[in-house]
Order: C-alpha cells, then sequence, then structure tokens
C-alpha cells in the first residue's frame, strides 16, 4: 500500500508546491514593497548605490535626445520621457530586457525584506544579548546587500526602456525614408 504514494507526493510537489509558493509571493510583495518604500529607503538610504556617473550619463543623453527629438508635437514639453518611453515598449512589446531588470529588482527587494523580518523575529525570540547582536548584524548585512543589488538593478532600467524605444523610432524613420511599409 505504503508504494502507491510515491505518485501523489510527485503530483503534489509538482502542482501544489509552485501555487503554493506562488501565493506566498503575492503576500510578500505588498509588505516589501511597503517596506521598501517607507522603511528601508528611509534607514538604510546611505547604503545603497547612487548611480555610476557614466550611466547617469547615458540616461541623460537619451532622455534628452527623447525629449527633443522622437516626441513629435510633445518635443521639448515633456521634462521626463520616461512613462511615455515605458508604455511605448510595453504596448509595441520591443523589448524584455527592462523586464528582467525590473523582476531582479523584485526578487532582491523580496530577499531584503525577508531578511528583515527573519531577523526582527531572530532577535526577538533570542535568549541571550550575543545571539540577539548577533542576529541583527547579520540580519542589517544581509538586507543592505540585497537593498545594493536591487538599486543597481532598478537603476538599468531606465537606459534600457530608452534604448529600445530610440531603436524603434530609428528603425521606423529609416523604413519611412526606404518607402516600406509597416
Amino acid at each position: 500500500m505504503s508504494e502507491n504514494w510515491g505518485p501523489l507526493y510527485t503530483s503534489i510537489t509538482l502542482f501544489i508546491a509552485p501555487l503554493v509558493l506562488t501565493m506566498l509571493g503575492m503576500l510578500i510583495k505588498p509588505l516589501a514593497n511597503y517596506a521598501d518604500r517607507y522603511v528601508l529607503k528611509h534607514l538604510l538610504g546611505w547604503a545603497t548605490n547612487p548611480k555610476s556617473e557614466a550611466r547617469d550619463k547615458e540616461e541623460d543623453l537619451l532622455k534628452h535626445q527623447i525629449r527633443h527629438r522622437h516626441l513629435g508635437d510633445l518635443n521639448g514639453k515633456i521634462e521626463n520621457p520616461f512613462q511615455l518611453c515605458k508604455d511605448y515598449v510595453e504596448y509595441k512589446q520591443l523589448s524584455t530586457t527592462f523586464m528582467a531588470l525590473l523582476a531582479r529588482y523584485g526578487f532582491y527587494r523580496n530577499c531584503a525584506f525577508i531578511s528583515l523580518t527573519a531577523g526582527t523575529a531572530a532577535v526577538t525570540l533570542s535568549t541571550t544579548w550575543s545571539g540577539a547582536i548577533t542576529s541583527a548584524s547579520i540580519s542589517l548585512l544581509a538586507v543592505v546587500l540585497f537593498r545594493k543589488r536591487a538599486e543597481e538593478f532598478y537603476s538599468y532600467q531606465a537606459p534600457a526602456i530608452y534604448r529600445a524605444f530610440l531603436i524603434d523610432k530609428i528603425t521606423w524613420k529609416t523604413r519611412e525614408k526606404d518607402g516600406v511599409g509597416n
């Protein structure tokens, strides 16, 4: 009789476990968003990496190019074209690069939240001061590392969207000049 349980355990592992983990992720995401926006940003803002200077210059150059040359009647009227470009890139399904960057950002942000929660629980449940201090130190280190990594991936997102937008606009103008229809 116990030999027949193997397929049952396999089916539970293959179908139920991913569903449970997905539901758990759906519960963690809003809490991680809140913790990142209202707690970690203020407590650990000093620990995040500022954008690299080269990436910042590239983003400014791309933003300027888009703002002044590729928005038609809106040329020069929109200060930050990020959301417009993002909506355009998503609508035309031009690139999934920024989606991968956004997913990695979310993953590391969630890891920072889980580390914060686990560290808080470990400090609370610790019976000695040395255990509490060790738990708090390890948790703080993990939170800082995960948050730095999340911010790094988030900073890559805008240039990726601007590049996809410009590539499509430049390709479209080239086709238009050659008389090729869409």
